[in-house]
């Protein structure tokens, strides 16, 4: 089965996985979101992947903006389920930006990225990195492959949200909730592309954005 979450964190939000770690299986498979946070330091990056090399289900993660980006582009480059990912581990993959991975007989595009909303407050090279932003590089290579597969997929997964759906967040507080690049250049992936559903994280939220968007946080779900 395909489940999927939004950001974990590394071990700050890892709790969330706690309730359904028993149902994993070694036929199952976790998509991440985004921020997933456990490529951080490479002096402690064993350690803390352990939570999830213990997990029997395959991790398979998008980036979000909090990822240690210099690591993740010194990890093995592989092609996997149709796709090319980072290995971080035997069972942790890095799902690359612009890719489209047939999982379980379903087509998942990803793109992965974000800005930071806090980054005034970070240090580049230590606690926030530049490679966080989609680019209009990453958008030619996710068309190039999407066009492989007809423009049509069953799921989209990335970090964060088309700007088409920002209004929305109104809802929760975020009144200067302005749009970025990232959030820009998604909007060509929502308006070319066939797909069936789209999910994303960034914004710690779970909701439905229609019938077709679902912001996840908390919420670890089973792919339909």
């Amino acid at each position: 089965m395909l489940y999927v979450t939004g950001d974990t964190h590394g071990s700050i939000d890892y709790n969330k996985l706690h309730t359904i770690r028993k149902s994993f299986t070694r036929e199952d498979i976790l998509l991440i979101a985004g921020d997933f946070g456990a490529v951080w330091n490479k002096n402690t990056l064993k350690k803390d992947l352990e939570i999830y090399t213990r997990l029997p289900c395959l991790v398979l993660f998008a980036d979000g903006n909090h990822e240690n980006f210099d690591i993740l582009e010194t990890l093995p480059q592989e092609e996997f389920c149709g796709g090319k990912v980072h290995r971080v581990a035997e069972n942790v993959y890095h799902l690359m930006r612009g890719q489209v991975f047939v999982l379980q007989d379903r087509k998942i595009f990803v793109m992965g990225g974000a800005e930071s909303r806090d980054k005034a407050f970070r240090r580049e090279g230590y606690s926030w990195w530049k490679q966080e932003s989609v680019t209009y590089a990453d958008v030619d290579e996710g068309l190039k492959n999407l066009a492989a597969h007809g423009n049509s997929v069953d799921y989209i997964l990335t970090h964060t949200m088309p700007s088409s759906l920002l209004e929305r967040l109104s809802f929760y507080g975020w009144t200067r909730a302005a749009a970025n690049t990232s959030e820009y250049l998604l909007n060509v992936f929502a308006e070319q592309v066939r797909f069936t559903h789209w999910y994303f994280g960034h914004w710690h939220i779970d909701d439905e954005f229609g019938e077709k968007y679902t912001a996840l946080y908390q919420k670890v779900i089973p792919l339909p």
